[in-house]
């Protein structure tokens, strides 16, 4: 099957770009290859998992560590050699990382190259390999099935949340690696393959989009393009980074454990914001050395909308491309809203800062106030480009009412979806993780 036979542009006019300070700049540099790495799969909330290895074992490149029993060969693998030093678990024991203590030779590549051209041996060899494991299904955005053909697949070459960076930083770099991945992808799907770019470049038919954020969001690619409709739908996504490392797979062999990610936000010393090609799963501590400006900044895995609070001890996210720190406030200033508020930002023009020329902003953890009941749905309508009835849709789920859900369109969102209306919310209602709940509630009900 070829690719996507047309090209559309996606052009964004409601959303917002928050205004930051700390952005990272200058070039990619390289972070001292790791000591420690974390195998993170405190993502999939409500996948078990069959542990191959224990504390102590030694393991190679490659190696299988963690297997999905739901789908039986699907496999999460050591990007380094080394032995196991720890198991991490959560609430009830659920899994959430596996520690690897690194050896000295772990950038070897363990696998072949791949010359069949046969879809069932191809998913064979991307489940074995851990890459099947970085591609993702609609509706409700879950790991894929592999004994399912997808109506299409969405390639994201776009970022537009804040501080993250452009994944043509890699596409650049490994450019024919890009391309053997999409090729990998056309065998994977009897639908069109859709690229989505945030510039102009030489990549076969790929969409344009442009915009505030959520522009990068895939929700807004699939409105657009192959609008959900049914929950018996299959659509795919998965990241350009993913698809250079099936490209290098294919190709070499090479098991492509690194990425580029940005280290951004006021916490960060200013020399040190920046872009980074680090390992996956490496130690926050090893990746922020010397570049913390303060104790007492938040340290977040993830971009600061989505992102996940962390400390140093703790490992970057599988799926994360950001590592920010932002001023963490443990006292309410006094009487805060009675100021002219010059300084401060403001999405819906309640300080008087909305009139002046904009600049980037210093915000930091401060929630400035408590949840309560919704007061308006107007508010979220400005930063939703999604044609959703955000607060209707956001009361169905907290009901548990799917019917209704189903209606005013649960299909097609994401948790990242809500992000920004969470972030502009008077009422301070935890929307991500009210339509994360959700969709898994109605996952394990009903698909």
């Amino acid at each position: 099957m070829s690719l996507s036979e047309e090209t559309v542009d996606i052009r964004l006019k409601k959303g917002l770009d928050l205004p930051l300070a700390g952005e990272p700049i200058g070039d990619v540099k390289d972070v001292s290859p790791p000591k420690r790495i974390g195998i993170d799969v405190s993502f999939f909330e409500t996948m078990q998992f069959q542990l191959h290895v224990k504390p102590g074992n030694s393991v190679s490149v490659g190696d299988p560590v963690l297997e999905d029993k739901a789908c039986p060969g699907r496999m999460f693998i050591t990007p380094t050699a080394g032995k196991v030093v720890d198991v991490v678990r959560g609430h009830k024991r659920r899994l959430l990382h596996v520690i690897i203590e690194c050896a000295q030779d772990h950038f070897e590549s363990p696998f072949q190259p791949l010359s069949s051209t046969n879809r069932a041996e191809l998913i064979d060899h991307l489940k074995r390999c851990g890459l099947f494991a970085s591609i993702y299904q609609r509706p409700c955005a879950r790991l894929a099935d592999p004994s399912k053909i997808p109506e299409a697949i969405f390639v994201k070459a776009v970022e537009s949340a804040p501080f993250a960076p452009s994944p043509f930083l890699e596409i650049d770099a490994n450019h024919a690696d890009f391309l053997s991945g999409l090729e990998a992808l056309k065998i994977l799907t009897e639908g069109p393959i859709h690229i989505m770019s945030d510039c102009p470049s030489d990549l076969p038919n790929s969409h344009f989009c442009c915009g505030p954020h959520p522009i990068a969001n895939a929700s807004i690619h699939i409105e657009k393009l192959k609008p959900i409709r049914s929950s018996k739908q299959n659509i795919w996504t998965i990241h350009a980074h993913h698809v250079i490392a099936i490209g290098k797979l294919i190709n070499t062999g090479e098991l492509y454990s690194r990425r580029i990610i940005s280290i951004a936000g006021e916490g960060i010393c200013e020399e040190a914001r920046g872009y980074y090609r680090i390992t996956d799963g490496q130690s926050l501590e090893e990746i922020l050395e010397d570049k913390l400006a303060s104790d007492s900044s938040r340290i977040i895995s993830g971009d600061p909308l989505m992102g996940c609070k962390a400390s140093k001890n703790d490992f970057i996210g599988r799926e994360h491309f950001t590592i920010c720190a932002i001023p963490e406030v443990q006292k309410r200033p006094f009487l805060h809203f009675l100021g002219l508020g010059l300084k401060r930002f403001t999405a819906t023009r309640t300080y008087l800062s909305a009139a002046l020329p904009s600049h980037a902003c210093s915000l930091s953890t401060a929630m400035h106030g408590e949840e309560r009941p919704f007061v308006d749905s107007a508010y979220y309508e400005k930063v939703m480009p999604l044609r959703i009835p955000t607060m209707q849709l956001i009361k169905a789920l907290i009901a548990e009412d799917f019917e209704k859900a189903l209606e005013l369109g649960l299909l097609e969102v994401d948790p990242e979806d809500f992000a920004l209306p969470a972030f502009i919310c008077p009422s301070k209602i935890p929307m991500v993780d009210i339509v994360r709940a959700g969709q898994q509630r109605y996952i394990e009900q009903y698909l």
